[in-house]
Parts: structure tokens; sequence; C-alpha cells
């Protein structure tokens, strides 16, 4: 039977009920880890686990899931999941096709050059530096000073895409395992906070299609939105972690299952 560690006080406290209820529900073995912040080092100890493993936290459970050698453990590959992998295989279909990869000291220099008074900011991979965001000029001063100041960038510069600010209309989080859409919801609306577990048919197309054209790993999360030139995918992001908003928690735990038992 597949073991997963979840990770405390990472998701939203609706989340980590639903999936312990599951687990508890259906006897699904499970553990809880609690990670010292930066150090990535757990608080305390993990008992041995045999078997296959599935870690659902921050990046410090994908570092614990490879120290550890849980298999599968975390579905994630660098070189797949990152805007440049993206754009190569989905074109006119990725929302940012026109965003450049730039590295995060160089923004302000690029958005000057390119006239953007305002522009969207998210880092180029899928290691959850910050959330994408739209930004202006003067917010990102003093949001990247913020970033020095704390020490985050000393040692830690990145890449990140920068593009033109796009209207979005509802917003959709689906999750994907082994080539099937198995749960999906809303999490935004017009750029504001709007749950609901529903998806529209051209979004459930979209995904799908995106799903033809390229799976960075066996199991992921794709967002997708509505545009005035029609759905478009956001991005692609790592499952493990990746927040369920209104998903179907129920559903998405049997899917990895079912997934796991038969391949691992």
């Amino acid at each position: 039977m597949v073991h997963w560690v979840l990770e405390e006080n990472i998701f939203s406290e609706r989340s980590w009920s639903e999936m312990v209820a599951h687990f508890d529900a259906k006897q699904i073995p499970w553990s809880k880890v609690r990670i010292i912040p930066f150090s990535h080092e757990l608080l305390e100890p993990l008992a041995d686990i045999e078997g296959a493993v599935v870690c659902y936290g921050s990046l410090g459970v994908q570092k614990l899931a490879r120290t550890r050698g849980f298999e599968p453990g975390i579905w994630f590959d660098e070189a797949r999941f990152n805007h440049e992998a993206y754009a190569e295989a989905l074109g006119d279909l990725l929302l940012n096709q026109d965003g450049a990869v730039v590295g995060i000291h160089d923004v302000k220099k690029f958005a000057a050059k390119e006239g953007l008074e305002s522009f969207f900011l998210r880092p180029e991979g899928d290691e959850k530096q910050f959330p994408g965001h739209v930004i202006d000029g003067e917010a990102f001063d003093a949001w990247y000073q913020g970033m020095i100041e704390a020490g985050y960038l000393e040692e830690n510069d990145f890449d990140v895409v920068v593009s033109r600010p796009k209207t979005l209309g509802a917003e959709y989080r689906c999750v994907v395992v082994d080539g099937r859409l198995v749960a999906w919801s809303v999490y935004r609306k017009y750029r504001q906070p709007y749950m609901k577990r529903e998806i529209t048919e051209a979004a459930r197309r979209a995904v799908l299609q995106a799903v033809e054209r390229f799976q960075p790993a066996p199991v992921f999360v794709i967002d997708v939105a509505e545009t005035d030139s029609g759905e478009k995918i956001i991005e692609y992001n790592t499952f493990n972690s990746s927040g369920f908003y209104l998903c179907d928690v129920g559903q998405i735990i049997d899917s990895v299952n079912a997934f796991v038992e038969t391949r691992y």
C-alpha cells in the first residue's frame, strides 16, 4: 500500500483535514513531518517506511524524498518544469508565450527596454521562490529590496519570466494523473479569489490539448485561464508542492495511489 508523507503548516487547513479524513477512512498509511524553514532539515525524526511513498509539502519535503530514496516520492524534473519547456511544447496555447527569461536582477532594465510600466513576473522554474503576479516598476523596486534585505538573494539569484499583463477571467487548477484529468477547481476570477469545484468544457479541452502536447511528469498540476483569445495554459506545477483549492481531494489521492500501485 502507498504511504503518504505530509508536511504540516504548508497548505490550507481544509486540504489537510480532507486528506487526513480520506486516509483514515480508507486506512491509507500516512506520516506527518515538520521541516525547519530554509534548512530543509526535519524537526523530528521520521521512522523508516517500506514500499512506495508519496510526499506532499514544501521544497523541503522534495529534498527529504531524494535523501531518503523514496519511490516515487516526488514527480519533478527541473529540465521539464520550466517556462522554456512549456513554450516550446505548447506554442500559442501557452498564456505567456511572449514571456522573456531574464535574471531577476535584470528585470527592471528589461521592463524599461520593452516600455512595460507594469508586467507579469514569475519564477522561470517550479521551485516556488514566489507566486506569479502583476507588478509595476515602483512596486518591484520595493519588493526586490525587501528580498535583498531578507538575505534571500545573496546566494540565490535565479531566472524569472517577464511578460505583458493579460486580462483573465476564471482560472482553474487541474490535477493530471497518468494522462487523465482527475480533479479541478476554479481558484480565481478576474484576479480575485473565487473558489468553486467546476470547470467549463472549453477549459477542459484546453487542458487535454496541453496534456497531449506535453507531460512533464506522470503526475502534475496544470493551471488554465479564460482569456479574450480563448482558454490558455498558465503553467504546469509540481504535484507534490501544489495547493488543491476545492479539487476533490479523495479523488486525487485514490487516482495517485492507483497509479503508483500499478507502476512501482
